[in-house]
């Protein structure tokens, strides 16, 4: 037997996770940007605080198409206030750093965001302010996208080795992160989890060299173990699959699992013979030791 539980929507990871990946120093993105701040003008400091929000110092990461969502309508509410104050290309700037400082991305290599800092602040047009905002974001939401698919697969690992898997292989491809662990017994878990930043990020584990009909408890106690880390979802969807292997990962592992077994098998059959030579050989065997006659 061979069962699948599928996430289709994680939602946010805090908890025990987060803090080991912000302990391993991933930041708020924010702390990075507050040069953009003093780089301001006074009147533009009073705007800016007056029209952004304070940033959650962060309990959790959120994906990507959430923190976009909330990026929108803060640089929407910021834009409109700073209007009233400074000219178009500052109250764009303003706007713009505004949007980008009260909004929680993470990042854990926070320098590559210093070239795109230097250009909004030097920018002198409002389509250069532009082009220096979208960069600055893409930047933003590319580090912090793969900081949440490597902290999902971090959870993923933590919650197994709560199970007793705790044999451990990534593989990581251009549109997904599968993470396999396997306890002492043989047993496997293979996790797929989807990367595309521009849609829910969602995961799917399927067990594998489970035979005593014990899949639907070892995935209860896994889902358990995912959420004590931190991972929040929509429901968990469940399916059996009847002992065939769904996820592309799965069958991929399965292949390259058996594949030694496979060999060392023929390796180990008797030589085939044609029939003729069967008759032959039949026909060399001792007296008495054929079929009697009559």
């Amino acid at each position: 037997m061979s069962s699948i539980s599928s996430r289709p929507k994680v939602e946010k990871i805090s908890g025990p996770v987060f803090a080991a990946v912000a302990t391993a120093g991933a930041v708020l993105a924010a702390t990075t940007l507050q040069g953009l701040r003093r780089s301001l003008s006074q009147a533009d400091k009073h705007t800016l605080r007056s029209s952004s929000s304070t940033t959650d110092p962060g309990s959790a990461l959120h994906p990507v198409p959430v923190l976009r969502a909330q990026f929108t309508q803060k640089r929407q509410e910021a834009l409109e206030h700073a209007r009233l104050h400074l000219p178009p290309i500052e109250a764009l700037r303003v706007a713009s750093a505004a949007s980008i400082t009260g909004t929680p991305f993470y990042m854990d290599h926070p320098a590559v965001l210093e070239p795109h800092l230097r250009a909004l602040q030097e920018a002198t047009t409002l389509e250069a302010v532009q082009r220096a905002e979208a960069d600055l974001l893409v930047r933003l939401e590319d580090g912090h996208h793969r900081l949440f698919v490597e902290t999902l697969s971090v959870a993923c690992q933590r919650a197994a080795a709560k199970l007793g898997f705790d044999r451990t292989e990534i593989v990581r491809l251009p549109n997904e992160v599968c993470v396999i662990v396997t306890d002492p017994t043989g047993r496997s878990l293979v996790t797929e989890i989807e990367i595309d930043s521009q849609r829910d990020l969602t995961l799917a584990t399927e067990v594998v060299g489970v035979s005593d009909g014990s899949c639907q408890e070892i995935l209860d106690k896994f889902d358990l173990a995912l959420e004590q880390e931190g991972v929040r979802s929509a429901p968990p969807e469940r399916k059996c699959t009847g002992g065939v292997c769904e996820l592309a990962a799965t069958r991929k592992f399965v292949r390259e699992k058996i594949k030694p077994i496979a060999g060392h098998r023929q390796l180990a059959q008797p030589k085939q013979h044609s029939p003729a030579e069967r008759v032959r050989r039949l026909n060399r065997l001792p007296a008495g030791t054929g079929k009697p006659k009559g």
